[in-house]
């Protein structure tokens, strides 16, 4: 009897939780529910309550948030859609405020981490840690059509380049070719190598003086140096820095789009990124191809990083850029609205340094879209 009224009550207690899931589910529809930005966590990819509760960590600790607040305080349930884009917005505004500290054409290398990360190390490691960003990204697609590794600074393609080596060799991911993602960003003495090695490589490709040495010459001199070597049929995308400082994660997939629609049967594509940065840069790719209206199947993957020799400052700017480049999703799969137009004005100000992410954005707002 005891045993059948627990069964009863478990079951009872399932369908309960399945029509407020159903009622809130239904709320992001027809704003029939409160929700908050707990609950919004969740399209951010921080599903479980401890990534929950290390994201707040992390904010009481830069100083976004007090030490004696939650984000339930502060961000309390909503009835109305306009108020939880409101949230949404000072959410993104202050991880971009304190943990995506880079102003005008700095480059990360560039920043002198804040005070706050020297304190408490542990415990925001550990939170970081929490939220997957130190974490290896495996592969989903293991029979893809193009491999494409992102560019970056030169030990960073090395360590993406000898991560799909090691992927490709044991038949874990196989493909029918392979691009290299780069563009005109300056070759960075003690970025990117000494000022010895990089005169070494410049001189290898025949290349007359330092500062027209590029990212794109440092990924073709890392990728000779691979296992991957003549592998496979290889593509080079060389991204022109145009009006920008230099070519974005933004720009070099918006050329590889192009590439794409000259090559129609790669449907689908694994891009070989690193940590802490793997979503981050997936985010912005499903941007891009949202933009370029270009269907295909992504996998965005990328080894671990060695928690002992990367700055904390490193993983929260990675963490600060996730949450900014995922929003625009977030905002068009709830299909949370708002007619304020001072909160649509500053919620677009985010965004104008992305061109192509920026058009997405301000398509959120215009009617029928």
């Amino acid at each position: 009897m005891l045993s059948n009224l627990k069964s009863s009550l478990i079951s009872l207690g399932a369908l309960i939780f399945l029509i407020m899931g159903a009622g809130c589910q239904n709320w992001l529809k027809n704003q029939s529910c409160s929700i908050s930005l707990w609950e919004i966590l969740d399209y951010y990819n921080f599903k479980l309550p401890e990534q929950k509760r290390a994201l707040e960590l992390v904010l009481q600790n830069a100083g976004a948030i007090k030490s004696t607040e939650t984000l339930n305080e502060i961000f309390p349930k909503r009835d109305n859609s306009s108020l939880l884009f409101k949230d949404i917005l000072h959410f993104v505004s202050i991880t971009q405020k304190h943990f995506t500290i880079r102003t005008g054409a700095q480059e990360r290398w560039e920043i002198q981490p804040p005070q706050w990360t020297k304190e408490n190390k542990k415990e925001i490691l550990d939170a970081l840690i929490k939220l997957d960003l130190t974490k290896e990204i495996t592969p989903t697609l293991h029979h893809t059509d193009v491999i494409c590794v992102l560019g970056s600074t030169l030990p960073s393609m090395n360590t993406r380049l000898s991560y799909m080596a090691k992927l490709f060799h044991a038949g874990i991911l196989k493909a029918k070719h392979l691009v290299l993602l780069a563009g005109e960003r300056k070759a960075k003495i003690g970025v990117d190598e000494s000022q010895k090695q990089l005169l070494k490589i410049a001189k290898k490709h025949h290349i007359g003086k330092l500062h027209h040495l590029t990212e794109t010459h440092l990924i073709q001199e890392a990728y000779q140096n691979s296992t991957v070597f003549n592998q496979l049929p290889m593509t080079v995308i060389n991204t022109p820095a145009r009006d920008l400082p230099r070519p974005t994660t933004e720009t070099t997939v918006h050329e590889l789009c192009q590439w794409l629609r000259m090559h129609p049967t790669m449907q689908k594509i694994t891009f070989i990124s690193s940590q802490p940065n793997v979503k981050y840069q997936e985010a912005i790719i499903k941007e891009v191809f949202k933009r370029e209206k270009l269907q295909a199947t992504i996998d965005v993957i990328g080894p671990s990083v060695d928690i002992n020799k990367i700055e904390i400052q490193a993983l929260v700017g990675a963490l600060g850029s996730q949450i900014w480049a995922k929003t625009p999703d977030v905002i068009a799969k709830t299909k949370i609205k708002t007619r304020d137009e001072e909160v649509i004005k500053a919620f677009k100000e985010l965004y104008l340094k992305q061109p192509l992410i920026y058009k997405n954005v301000e398509a959120l707002f215009t009617p029928n879209m």
